[in-house]
């Protein structure tokens, strides 16, 4: 699916970022979670319990072993005294069922061709069927079911948590139609029979294990992965991701009403002083130096960040050309070309190197933290992609990247910040951007403005998740309209935007703003 442009005067071209402390070590996007078989349709929770209100009959294979007697039919409740009023547009459902065939037929073609390359084409059209679906589950679920359904999906989370520390996805055999009898897993992870059947049933009934029912020839029942249950085995990707995410939506939720009780109704300044490193009673730190902190988190929270942030495009989006040619114009190859900032070990640099051979190590500078630019330096002497490339150290909150670049590349790196804090980032980049043809390329999510632009619809779930994820560090995902008027406040203006059309995520092109001092 093509980028879609957008341009005022120019247009720019974007791609990765990772760092720590205030660079960021990547972060959160969309590409499929890759043990997942994606012929595999997944559903979502809420339409199974849709489909409990539809006229179903369900036929047991054998009669109970104890008398049973039915129950007579309850009378319906009354809507209006219940609270309920379900959506019985028979019209509008039957569109969502017609657009769900639709989107599946889509599915099962990309399967054999491009999903199999887990692109993040194939992640947004899978994406958009389970939309469809969910779209149908909300036009026929009782609103009070969906307030329940809430609580039913923390149970998940909290069921899903208490397994992780208990080990029980690392205990349970791998291998395909391998499965452990629910006694010696109880057993093996110390905790009673029980207590391990009740947590499982919250897990299975879900679908993110899978129950194997007591037969004649084997009277004892069984429990085994399933390709979501796999994910969270240690050393995953998707289970540093849980722990990642639990702390900053789950954890940090627990302390919000009393956090803005403290601090007043808006958003966290940052980088001190926001909802996570409050709730960790060390409030006057920032995320990434209280992250330092816990080596094991910090290990969890890279792994997790370089895995989110394949899960939207790093190439391709941007036109590359534009940036070859202010090279050729300038035709000075001693300067500097691309500078990364907060660019991490260098993996997405890598990316662009392997797809753009116009683009050279030579060329290119990565900046970061000096902790994390010791460590990368020494990592890249036996990569040869990255051989040639500088690595310079660089605070980012004080300190103007390397002068004379073409560009100055930061990925994932606004959306950890508040306003203020981006302002002095952005601030500080644009003193460094001496030559004329220098440009900023921010590569991020870009959220609708539903208050500046008319008849803007909200964000996707998932897009409103990541940016409600962000307020617990004090970040915040943008629109196009908020990314302009941070600029301005730095000293810069858009000159272009990229959008991939498929994901939701862009790449928003500044340059200074004319009359503009290098020195702002």
């Amino acid at each position: 699916m093509a980028a879609q442009v957008e341009s005022t005067t120019n247009h720019g071209g974007g791609a990765h970022l990772n760092h720590l402390s205030h660079t960021n070590i990547t972060t959160l996007s969309p590409e499929p979670d890759t043990d997942i078989n994606p012929a595999t349709p997944r559903i979502g929770h809420g339409v199974f319990n849709t489909f409990k209100h539809l006229p179903i009959s369900i036929m047991a294979s054998k009669p109970p072993p104890f008398p049973t007697h039915q129950a007579s039919q309850p009378t319906a409740p009354n809507p209006s005294s219940e609270g309920i009023s379900p959506n019985h547009d028979q019209a509008v459902f039957q569109d969502l069922l017609q657009k769900i065939s639709h989107l599946n037929k889509q599915v099962l073609q990309k399967t054999s061709s491009q999903m199999s390359g887990q692109t993040a084409d194939a992640t947004a059209l899978a994406q958009a069927s389970t939309d469809a679906l969910d779209s149908a589950a909300a036009a026929v679920r009782p609103p009070g079911d969906t307030i329940m359904g809430w609580f039913a999906t923390m149970s998940i989370v909290s069921a899903v948590r208490v397994f992780l520390h208990w080990g029980v996805f690392d205990t349970l055999p791998q291998g395909e139609g391998e499965s452990l009898e629910y006694a010696e897993l109880a057993q093996r992870v110390k905790a009673d029979l029980p207590l391990v059947v009740r947590i499982a049933n919250m897990l299975t009934s879900s679908h993110i294990l899978h129950h194997h029912p007591s037969t004649p020839s084997s009277s004892a029942a069984r429990l085994s992965h399933t390709p979501t249950s796999r994910l969270l085995v240690t050393g995953q990707p998707m289970s540093a991701m849980f722990h990642v995410l639990y702390s900053h939506v789950a954890g940090v939720s627990t302390v919000l009403p009393e956090y803005f009780d403290g601090y007043g109704r808006s958003e966290p300044r940052g980088p001190a002083h926001v909802p996570m490193t409050y709730l960790h009673g060390r409030p006057g730190e920032d995320f990434f130096s209280l992250l330092k902190r816990d080596e094991p988190a910090l290990r969890s929270f890279g792994l997790a960040m370089q895995f989110a942030s394949q899960r939207v495009p790093v190439t391709g989006v941007y036109e590359m050309e534009r940036v070859f040619g202010a090279v050729k114009e300038r035709g000075e190859e001693a300067k500097p070309v691309w500078v990364d900032v907060g660019g991490g070990e260098g993996h997405v640099l890598k990316r662009f190197l392997r797809e753009y051979p116009e683009l050279k190590a030579e060329g290119c500078v990565v900046q970061d933290l000096e902790e994390v630019v010791v460590v990368a330096r020494e990592r890249a002497e036996g990569d040869g992609e990255l051989r040639g490339v500088k690595w310079v150290p660089l605070d980012f909150m004080t300190e103007a990247p390397v002068e004379g670049a073409i560009v100055y590349y930061l990925r994932h790196i606004a959306r950890d910040y508040s306003d203020p804090v981006l302002i002095t980032i952005l601030s500080n980049v644009a003193r460094a951007m001496t030559d004329p043809a220098a440009r900023v390329l921010i590569s991020e999510q870009l959220h609708p403005d539903v208050m500046r632009v008319p008849g803007a619809s909200p964000p996707h779930p998932y897009a409103a998740f990541k940016d409600f994820s962000m307020l617990s560090i004090g970040g915040k995902e943008r629109s196009l309209e908020q990314f302009a008027a941070v600029a301005d406040k730095a000293g810069l203006r858009v000159s272009g935007v990229w959008r991939h059309d498929a994901t939701g995520h862009g790449v928003v092109e500044l340059v200074r703003k004319e009359g503009v001092s290098v020195d702002g």
